[in-house]
């Protein structure tokens, strides 16, 4: 039914899935001059928004609507955790992802997805054990089609933490799973970087990251990841180029020059200079007082959640 928003919207999900990416945005742009949208209808938009790589602004309007009217709708706080997650803004994503009133690490059967994500967020807003509690305790209750996603986040989690046991074991399984074989390479290389190897983890990354597109989000892990170890390794070719990626991705540009300057200090990039990467990476990020400090600037209050925002 031409006339119905809910229709229209799944059309335009249907055809970003199938590649008919010009058509989705097109059919995109006529639901949203729809007089009457339904909650529904919102959330193959927002969905649609982020298939097509729209308007973000678009898909978080479109999600705060559908949760307006239907707060208990779990789609659509998957999917806005999801997209805050994406952009950084790991305080709203944990916020978003608690369902109700329940302890920070306890979990369900009922919501394990989001209990997934809330616990990706807590980690990376610095809640770094309970985010591992309550990833442990909700990745065995997911389907598989959402289980090697959180195996993953738990991974990349206890490495932080320098438990290379269970580490090893979530490698294998992912390894294992089909369609997670990047999510395994970058727990590897991850690996690598920690224990100092960067040769070895840029000529692994090397070949994963030019293995296609960047199209989720583990391509951006593994951009920034060969960054890091191109930089450790001195290799400033490979910074140049990966970074170059990277930031294609995401559009950390502070993170970029911080990793230009990186090689320069320890004498691997002569024709860069370290004052000016560090003052190009202020620019782009002015929220660290360390950075701020070193290059005799003021720092903007707000920290990492700020960068992100201002990125987003």
């Amino acid at each position: 039914d031409a006339s119905s928003s809910v229709n229209q919207a799944a059309r335009v999900v249907v055809w970003a899935l199938a590649g008919q990416v010009d058509q989705a945005k097109r059919l995109l742009q006529v639901v949203e001059t729809t007089p009457t949208v339904v909650p529904e209808a919102r959330f193959f938009m927002a969905l649609g928004q982020k298939l097509t790589a729209g308007k973000l602004d678009a898909a978080l309007d479109d999600l705060d609507k559908a949760l307006a009217e239907r707060p208990s709708s779990l789609r659509a706080k998957s999917l806005l955790a999801e997209l805050e997650l994406e952009i950084g803004l790991y305080p709203e994503a944990e916020k978003t992802a608690s369902v109700d009133d329940r302890g920070p690490t306890t979990t369900s059967t009922t919501h394990p997805w989001l209990d997934a994500l809330k616990g990706r967020a807590l980690v990376l807003d610095g809640k770094v054990d309970e985010g591992i509690k309550l990833l442990k305790a909700c990745e065995g209750k997911l389907d598989e089609g959402r289980r090697g996603d959180a195996l993953y986040w738990l991974g990349r989690s206890l490495t932080q933490k320098g438990d290379d046991a269970e580490v090893d074991t979530i490698i294998a399984s992912l390894s294992s799973r089909p369609g997670y074989a990047k999510e395994a390479g970058v727990l590897e290389g991850l690996k690598l970087v920690k224990a100092g190897d960067y040769a070895k983890a840029r000529d692994q990354l090397d070949a994963l990251v030019k293995r296609g597109p960047m199209a989720l989000p583990v391509d951006v892990d593994a951009a920034w990841l060969l960054v890091d170890a191109c930089a450790g390794a001195g290799d400033a070719d490979c910074v140049a180029r990966a970074g170059s990626r990277a930031v294609s991705g995401d559009g950390d540009y502070a993170r970029f020059n911080l990793a230009r300057s990186a090689l320069a200090l320890v004498g691997k990039a002569p024709n860069i200079d370290v004052d000016e990467a560090l003052q190009e990476a202020h620019r782009a990020s002015p929220f660290d007082p360390a950075l701020a400090k070193k290059v005799h600037e003021p720092v903007v209050a707000g920290g990492v959640a700020a960068a992100n925002r201002v990125r987003a």
